[in-house]
């Protein structure tokens, strides 16, 4: 079964990488405009006004790279940061590996969509789920800082968090 999972994750996010390294997937767009920034410093909030302006700053180390390069990158940061989260769940809410499996397959076609168009969404789920974590156990500030992160690439994060 492990090996089963394996094969279906390195056919995905190998997909995944095509995709960005083509110019295919959502990827592109924050890339482009963090690219812009860091090749001139300039904040090109028109070019690509859906994304907070956060999200060129935090992702221009990763726009100095080429673009196939930054989407590999990117693909196996999604990866990593799915693979923590039932783990990270299961200290949350006590719910075991096995009684997640259900719930995840519920929510694997979105979560496969999220890696195929190169979205933030593995990452933000990874963030805001650590800041949980840590707001239950460490103090609300750690974890709340995680949180804002997260809205720094995407801003959802930041909104759910105050309701």
């Amino acid at each position: 079964m492990l090996i089963l999972l394996a094969i279906c994750a390195v056919l995905v996010v190998t997909y995944a990488i095509i995709r960005g390294a083509t110019g295919t997937s959502d990827f592109k767009n924050p890339y482009r405009v963090a690219r812009i920034f860091w090749e001139t410093g300039a904040l090109d909030i028109r070019g690509e006004p859906r994304y907070p302006p956060t999200v060129r700053v935090l992702l221009a180390p990763l726009a100095a790279l080429p673009l196939g390069v930054a989407a590999a990158v990117w693909a196996l940061a999604s990866l990593a940061a799915v693979l923590v989260v039932p783990h990270l769940f299961e200290r949350l809410s006590g719910a075991s590996l096995r009684a997640q499996v259900l719930p995840w397959l519920a929510v694997l076609p979105y979560l496969l969509d999220a890696f195929a168009l190169g979205q933030a969404e593995p990452i933000d789920l990874f963030l805001v789920t650590v800041g949980l974590t840590l707001a239950g156990r460490r103090g609300r500030s750690r974890g709340a800082g995680l949180i804002g992160l997260a809205g720094m690439i995407k801003v959802l994060p930041v909104v759910f968090w105050g309701c």
